[in-house]
């Protein structure tokens, strides 16, 4: 049935973050075969490495989908761990279309959600306009990317 589904694909994707957060974090992105983290400042696989930024980047892809599956506590730590870890000042290269969908995407989905539960009553922990705050510091870095003559 669809519930049940639904409660697979949530059992599955709580496997995933939880293996990440437990053998990973504060590392961009989980190995799967090894479970050791892909570390930014290790490029192993060349320029596929340039999804890697250094900016916990599974956590800040997953913070939209902990809040969607009701995983409330997961998501206000998440955004605390955020704040904690997360900093945009080193200067690598990254793939500009994972770096504006999962971590520009993530911040900026999270930060709507984060607004919602406070309105709702739900304390997330934080001046809601923090992650908001950091979509824009990251959106602003990458803005040069589009300075070229086509746009």
């Amino acid at each position: 049935t669809i519930l049940e589904l639904r409660e697979k694909a949530a059992e599955l994707f709580m496997h995933g973050y939880s293996m990440y957060m437990e053998n990973a974090f504060p590392w961009d992105e989980l190995k799967p075969l090894s479970c050791s983290p892909r570390r930014w400042d290790r490029r192993e696989r060349g320029t596929l490495d340039d999804t890697l930024g250094g900016f916990a980047l599974t956590l800040i892809d997953a913070l939209d989908g902990l809040a969607v599956m009701g995983r409330l506590e997961e998501f206000k730590t998440g955004i605390r761990l955020v704040k904690e870890h997360v900093s945009f000042s080193r200067d690598v290269t990254v793939s500009l279309f994972e770096t504006t969908i999962r971590v520009l995407g993530g911040l900026l989905s999270s930060h709507m959600i984060a607004l919602k539960l406070q309105d709702d009553g739900f304390d997330v922990g934080y001046d809601e306009y923090f992650l908001l705050g950091l979509a824009e510091d990251l959106g602003d870095r990458l803005l040069p990317a589009f300075d070229t003559p086509t746009g």
